[in-house]
């Protein structure tokens, strides 16, 4: 069977800042692998909500602790992050533990739950949406069989959709704050609607707390990741508003460096009713109208599944974006077999998986294979827990490494080099870029396929093929990875993940740049127009130009 390793977001709403996603929260995740063990008894087990009343607060308690339980016993690097986030994983369970037993309502509590997965910086966890058309075929397949939890989801969703009825009349303005290069900068949403003076302002202070220090375990819908750059633990976004959620009070400098002071609000209650909000007005008919936009200009690439191709005389390059490694329309080889003959007569190959978070293993190899004229070798050291290893049959040997206290195994499988020739190749990578992707990084880095460019995907797990469970009390179900890699320097991927060999970010100026030019109707993916906001694309253009 194919190892699907990767996952699919789906968004609601959100905001997009040039290399990185600043979702106000995710609506669903497909999960996505293929286990051949005893799931179907895992997935019978009842969930014991009582769907009229929802949950008590001891019960609330002992379902997070539940919870932790779960993660203890199968996630191996879960006290690995502290080495270099300087967080450990019990100070981030007793925070949480405390805001679970004392939340005030059902919504609280979810969020919590939310923000107590992205304060793991595992690429793979996270909480599931409340639907079952949201989850993965294989999983709904055996979860539509138990009443009790389809029953848990309805509940569920009745939750969030009642809490974000209470805010449809409701203006609210967003400060938006994105990590770029070590500091946190201002984006007013919408960006023309500019009241507070937030565009490319630099957040300083909440409630006296530097931005550094606030982010670290305060509940989040963004993920914990590490700056490898600027050796930090950051946020994608840091989103305030002026009426739902905590009160706080925000330091910022603006664009002409004057400081500034203003009384908001935020928490991941908030961010998640601003972000469901919409949805839920249009279930029920209640959605404003929107205004209509220019249209955009045909698209000058070529699209082969999730793979978009455009050649560029002028600069001598193919522009290769893969998106996925999971695409129903493209398999690996269909993608390989298109890459290499439309790389035919160019010299330089720039292929961006910067927002690729995994898929098929196979799609990843054969894709690969198709930028090598040799063979090359795939290799990963791959762990699991006791616990897992007690549970649930392996397809694969696994012996007992007493320098981690772990369960290993090898996968060392050869890859066929099918390209014609050696061609100049340049990677691009970023913090989104995880799973299978982060294996096709980490073996085109090791095996000297090319140039790997950009920030470094903490968290990337390569092999980290994605487990679903659920909380037998709430219902809740929730993502994680049983599995974790060994890379060459003896660090863990779930932890460290890919580093570049040059690192390039895209400064906050990108950011407008794009704005302006999807406002004016402009494909913002084509080569021509990417090349007037992109910075880490236009800086590895200037390479290629330099080298010929």
């Amino acid at each position: 069977m194919r190892r699907k390793t990767g996952f699919k977001i789906f968004i609601i709403a959100g905001i997009s800042i040039i290399g990185v996603s600043l979702i106000a929260v995710l609506i669903a995740m497909a999960w996505v692998i293929i286990f051949a063990n005893n799931y179907d008894a895992v997935y019978s087990r009842k969930v014991i909500l009582d769907t009229s009343a929802g949950l008590t607060a001891q019960q609330r308690t002992e379902d997070f602790s539940q919870l932790c339980e779960h993660l203890e016993a199968y996630v191996p690097t879960l006290y690995e992050y502290e080495k270099l986030y300087g967080i450990s994983y019990d100070e981030t369970k007793s925070y949480y533990s405390t805001l679970a037993a004392n939340a005030e309502n059902d919504f609280e509590y979810c969020t919590v739950i939310r923000g107590f997965l992205n304060n793991i910086p595992s690429a793979h966890m996270a909480v599931g949406f409340p639907s079952l058309s949201k989850i993965d075929e294989y999983f709904s397949a055996r979860l539509s069989k138990n009443k009790s939890f389809v029953n848990a989801q309805d509940y569920w969703l009745d939750v969030y959709h009642n809490e974000c009825r209470k805010y449809y009349d409701k203006e609210i303005t967003q400060l938006v704050f994105a990590y770029y290069s070590g500091k946190y900068r201002g984006v007013a949403e919408p960006i023309d609607n500019d009241i507070y003076g937030v565009n490319k302002a630099t957040l300083l202070t909440v409630n006296g707390v530097s931005a550094d220090e606030f982010v670290k375990l305060t509940p989040s819908v963004y993920k914990l990741k590490y700056d490898h750059s600027n050796l930090r633990p950051f946020r994608d976004t840091i989103i305030f508003n002026d009426s739902i959620g905590e009160e706080c009070t925000i330091e910022y400098l603006d664009a002409d460096g004057e400081k500034h002071s203003a009384r908001m609000y935020y928490g991941a209650e908030a961010d998640t009713v601003i972000a469901y909000r919409d949805y839920f007005m249009s279930i029920d008919g209640a959605a404003a109208d929107t205004i209509s936009t220019t249209d955009s200009e045909q698209a000058s690439y070529t699209t082969i599944g999730d793979m978009t191709a455009e050649k560029s005389e002028e600069h001598n390059l193919l522009y290769v974006c893969i998106n996925s490694f999971e695409s129903e329309t493209a398999d690996g080889m269909v993608m390989a077999n298109s890459l290499k003959s439309i790389s035919e007569e160019t010299d330089n190959i720039i292929i961006d998986i910067r927002k690729n978070r995994g898929g098929y293993y196979d799609y990843a190899k054969a894709v690969i294979g198709a930028l090598s004229d040799s063979d090359i070798e795939f290799y990963s050291e791959v762990y699991i827990t006791e616990a897992s290893y007690n549970k649930f049959k392996e397809e694969r040997t696994y012996v007992f490494d007493e320098s981690t206290g772990l369960y290993k195994t090898i996968i060392n499988e050869s890859v066929k080099g099918t390209a014609a020739e050696k061609k100049n190749i340049y990677l691009l990578v970023s913090d989104q870029t995880g799973s299978s992707a982060d294996n096709f990084a980490y073996e085109f880095k090791k095996n000297n396929l090319g140039t790997v460019i950009g920030t470094n995907n903490t968290g990337g797990e390569r092999n980290g093929t994605m487990c679903l469970d659920y909380l037998d009390i709430s219902g809740i179900y929730f993502a994680y990875t049983r599995y974790a890699a060994m890379n060459s320097d003896g660090t863990f991927s779930s932890v460290t993940g890919t580093s570049p060999d040059i690192y390039l970010g895209q400064p906050i100026e990108a950011y407008f740049i794009r704005v302006r030019l999807e406002a004016e109707g402009k494909d913002i993916n084509n080569l021509e127009n990417r090349l007037e906001w992109d910075s880490v694309l236009i800086e590895t253009v200037k390479m290629i130009e330099e080298k010929s």
